[in-house]
């Protein structure tokens, strides 16, 4: 059988690289093409619905994979299905539609960058006494606060006024 083989690919919003959407499978040609979509392949909205309009066409697709430029802030994080169009129907006018990509070719996790969390499909930045790793934000140990906002991990956690560092981590402070 021909297509692609299914797989999980992370990008980062935000960031300064471009994002790859790497493709591998049977049979698969330059002329092929992915199209991004929110849900299921082949009844999933565009990428325009969001934040994403210059993800809301085919992408085609090389040896490398698909090129999806740089995350723009604007856009939702979230998990969104690659499906895929083989280069003989786009030969024959196909490959347009949504319904034309059919075959998952697997799925893009767009995600915050470190230093920020999700919420309410918006990245936002992590406030001090938290680290956000993974867009997931998470309180410092007990004892413990950031210096400042954005921290991107646990090691970025000191200990917090009135606490002073021991062998065993951040302890309180004897009064006076």
């Amino acid at each position: 059988a021909k297509g692609p083989i299914p797989d999980r690919h992370t990008c980062d919003l935000m960031e300064m690289e471009e994002c790859r959407f790497p493709v591998r499978g049977y049979g698969l040609s330059s002329s092929d093409t992915l199209l991004l979509v929110s849900g299921a392949c082949g009844t999933g909205e565009l990428m325009d619905s969001v934040g994403f309009p210059f993800l809301a066409k085919p992408i085609l697709v090389n040896l490398a994979g698909a090129s999806l430029g740089i995350l723009n802030a604007s856009g939702q994080p979230g998990e969104y299905s690659a499906c895929w169009c083989p280069g003989a129907l786009a030969d024959v006018g196909g490959c347009v539609a949504p319904g034309d990509f059919l075959a998952p070719a697997g799925q893009l996790v767009i995600s915050c960058p470190a230093g920020k969390f999700e919420l309410q499909s918006a990245c936002r930045v992590c406030q001090r006494g938290y680290y956000c790793e993974d867009s997931v934000r998470v309180l410092c140990p007990l004892g413990q606060s950031t210096r400042l906002p954005g921290a991107a991990s646990v090691g970025e956690c000191v200990c917090d006024l009135g606490y002073g560092w021991s062998p065993q981590g951040c302890k309180l402070c004897a009064r006076g």
